[in-house]
């Protein structure tokens, strides 16, 4: 199997095999079916490798450069002329891990600028002290880039002069960039910040409080839930013949049954099924443990998926249940 798995355009294909990476494009393909990596997600992690490729083609670099030190510096070039996903640190790490298996580069100590360090500390302070998980964590990265960039270029020592009128004005000018749900995280990622500067010390103002609300109108977007037969549809639309097939109806039938969220089902660990019992331990927001029925059609879904689709590992730990 290889990048064919994933796009059926010869060009295209070749177009990925392109660049420094492009000879490694075939053990990456390979290690997200290993994964169990569904069509979309394959696709685009291989079209962020490709564009990392390109990347590095185009400064000079050689596949001994890959390292967490050039990931940084492409993701930075990434926010600026890409459109980035969260998904798309966890594509290039994985990248790194299958040329590190194949002996194709060294492992590398990242030196983190100033500013990447305020974010790592500030992650770490959020997983550490108020039981994030880390999915959550990383909602915040892009945002509170983009305001430490415009409003704190010098790093630590710029808190002690930022104000709240800094905070309005920054959120003035970009809450309007992408969606009215982006400008919510937007706030909500400025009043977390804020909380933290003030517990670190390193201000004395509580810029929370400058900190607006933005609106989101009733009935103005799409439904928030589907019907009993649109459920039934997309459940019918799985295909059971194959391991995706299998994994995607054990994922819906959680979601739709149980009315898990999707971070909840990707934590899932095998350890996490009490058969006997007939119970279902869920992790959720704030380090909390909820233990739900097993529903009978629920269990039968995931019986299947681990029997005869979910891949295979090493180690029972070091896998959760469903490959998402």
């Amino acid at each position: 199997m290889s990048v064919s798995a994933f796009f059926k355009c010869k060009k295209t294909i070749a177009r990925l095999h392109t660049g420094p990476l492009g000879v490694y494009m075939k053990a990456y393909a390979e290690r997200l079916i290993a994964e169990g990596h569904c069509y979309q997600s394959g696709a685009r992690n291989i079209r962020v490798a490709a564009d990392y490729s390109a990347w590095l083609a185009r400064k000079r670099y050689k596949v001994t450069d890959v390292n967490e030190a050039s990931i940084l510096k492409y993701e930075q070039f990434r926010q600026k002329h890409r459109h980035p996903f969260l998904s798309d640190h966890a594509a290039l790490i994985r990248l790194v891990k299958v040329l590190r298996a194949l002996n194709a580069t060294a492992a590398a100590t990242i030196v983190l600028d100033p500013l990447s360090q305020i974010i790592q500390d500030f992650e770490q302070h959020l997983m550490q002290n108020h039981g994030l998980c880390e999915t959550s964590v990383i909602r915040h990265r892009i945002p509170l880039r983009k305001f430490l960039c415009q409003c704190c270029p010098d790093g630590v020592s710029s808190f002690s002069s930022l104000r709240g009128q800094d905070v309005r004005r920054f959120l003035v000018q970009h809450a309007h960039d992408q969606s009215p749900s982006s400008a919510k995280n937007m706030c909500w990622t400025l009043r977390a910040f804020s909380r933290y500067l003030l517990y670190k010390g390193h201000t004395t103002y509580n810029l929370s409080c400058a900190v607006p609300s933005i609106r989101r109108w009733s009935l103005t977007t799409l439904p928030e839930h589907l019907s009993s037969d649109q459920i039934k549809k997309v459940l019918n639309s799985c295909d059971k013949s194959s391991t995706v097939g299998l994994r995607d109806y054990a994922v819906l039938m959680l979601l739709s049954r149980l009315g898990l969220r999707a971070n909840e089902i990707a934590l899932l660990k095998l350890d996490d099924i009490n058969w006997h019992a007939g119970n279902l331990n869920i992790r959720g927001k704030g380090r909390t443990l909820i233990s739900l029925p097993l529903l009978p059609e629920v269990g039968a879904a995931l019986s299947d998926y681990l029997q005869n689709a979910r891949p295979k590992v090493s180690l029972r730990r070091d896998s959760a249940t469903l490959s998402i």
